[in-house]
């Protein structure tokens, strides 16, 4: 139920782009990919996201 009264809040939700994708492995290296990714942020509590990764 939180998540759907996240999608369902009454000031809506705004995308912000987040640029490429990183993903950090458990040895510490970073593997970087050109996909794009990006959050869908609560009007309402701007520190509640839900990323996205778009390919």
């Amino acid at each position: 139920m939180p998540l759907i009264n996240y999608f369902a809040s009454p000031n809506g939700l705004y995308y912000t782009n987040e640029g490429s994708f990183n993903a950090i492995k458990d040895d510490g290296s970073v593997t970087r990919y050109s996909n794009i990714s990006g959050a869908f942020v609560s009007s309402d509590s701007p520190n509640m996201r839900v990323y996205g990764y778009w390919f």
